[in-house]
């Protein structure tokens, strides 16, 4: 519809007031389709185009009636578009194959990093309230790319067996594994520090990010990434903050069927993976109350519920990073707001790019052929019979029904 309408045309028959109205409207839509499209990786078609007001989004504050909301609108314009512009070159590049790939993707990382940092900083300047949710939404922007950049280190195989590229291509993906398992943590530590009541009522396009942070660790586990990386010191972390990320969904809850009762389940169950515990598993024995979709989830729930043309990649990538660079330009005087103030993350990095063992990431993972239905026992969330197997032959679909709701 706001395709059809043109949206971001001026009309000469209307002011100039409601020639803005029109274009707020385009870019907040603009935001809103990328951010399902790219931040919620939801596969669909993007259905916005990009047009000259978009990208000269951060001239738009520049208005004798610009509004405070305005500021927020162009950043985050800004933002989406650099994601999506980056996420389009990567997603051209691999279908070069591998050894013809011409983006270097830790470059790409790196300077969204940095660009991204910036926008926070100017954000919280301007309006320290949204500090939290400006970390957020780069914060989640990262883990995508660095999940891109791991999906292409475990396709860089080494066909020539050259123990230097064997050895510069295990050091890769361990560093991409670092910052995306880094950045899904701090999502979900960002969750937790999220005031009640957000939490309880955001829309399900916020909930995307920390249940995609959810699914990534997952996979790191089913992979057995985890168990081959990390020390126990970081395992104890990562279960640690799963336990607190499903407490407080399940105090949040308004039903059974809320999206945050189906996450809290989901990382209830991550904690299987935790061997170091046994009590985990006598807890997931236990027969707590079944949701209509036949996951489970504890009892607290219910007691605390209340009432285009080919493109150059590498030069659109740079060109983009500038754009996020200009807008992102402080404004006022030094930040009086430090994010960095909620429970600290443990330094996993330098232990992940450690080669501890012996084993090989590439030739003993195969993380982008990894499906998540191939185990049928694990994720039955109704009871289950002597041998372990879920009833009814119930628990593929159930396991399913639980991933397509996060």
């Amino acid at each position: 519809m706001a395709v059809d309408l043109d949206l971001s045309t001026l009309r000469s028959d209307y002011d100039q007031r409601r020639n803005r109205d029109r274009q707020r409207i385009w870019l907040a839509l603009y935001a809103a389709d990328k951010r399902f499209n790219y931040c919620g990786q939801t596969a669909k078609p993007s259905m916005m185009p990009e047009d000259n007001l978009i990208r000269s989004s951060e001239n738009f504050i520049y208005s004798p009636i610009c509004i405070p909301v305005d500021y927020r609108l162009a950043s985050n314009v800004a933002l989406r578009r650099v994601l999506s512009v980056s996420i389009e070159a990567i997603d051209k590049d691999n279908e070069s194959g591998p050894g013809s790939y011409d983006l270097d993707l830790r470059s790409v990382y790196h300077t969204f990093e940095k660009d991204s940092e910036a926008w926070v900083k100017t954000q919280t300047e301007r309006d320290p309230e949204i500090a939290i949710h400006a970390n957020l939404s780069a914060l989640h922007a990262k883990v995508i790319i660095s999940h891109r950049w791991v999906q292409r280190s475990f396709r860089n195989l080494n066909s020539s067996g050259d123990p230097g590229i064997e050895e510069n291509q295990e050091r890769e993906r361990r560093e991409a594994l670092a910052y995306c398992i880094n950045g899904s943590l701090a999502c979900l530590a960002t969750m937790c520090e999220l005031q009640d009541d957000l939490l309880r009522f955001t829309c399900d396009s916020k909930h995307l990010y920390f249940a995609y942070a959810s699914f990534f660790l997952f996979k790191v586990f089913d992979t057995n990434i985890a168990t081959t990386i990390l020390d126990q010191q970081s395992l104890s972390y990562i279960f640690g903050l799963f336990q607190r990320s499903a407490d407080k969904l399940e105090r949040l809850a308004i039903s059974t069927t809320h999206t945050i009762a189906f996450h809290a389940a989901f990382l209830r169950r991550l904690s299987r993976f935790d061997t170091g515990n046994p009590s985990n598993f006598g807890q997931s024995a236990q027969n707590p109350p079944v949701l209509d979709h036949g996951a489970s989830i504890p009892q607290s729930i219910y007691n605390d519920v209340k009432a285009p043309p080919v493109i150059n990649a590498t030069s659109l990538v740079a060109e983009q990073s500038q754009t996020l660079q200009a807008l992102s330009q402080p404004e006022l005087g030094d930040p009086t707001f430090e994010f960095s103030s909620f429970d600290p993350l443990p330094e996993l990095g330098n232990w992940l790019l450690e080669n501890s063992t012996d084993e090989s990431l590439g030739a003993n993972i195969n993380w982008n052929d990894w499906w998540p239905f191939d185990d049928d026992i694990s994720w039955n969330f109704t009871n289950r019979n002597q041998d372990g197997i879920g009833l009814d032959n119930t628990h593929d679909t159930e396991w399913q029904g639980l991933v397509h709701s996060l």
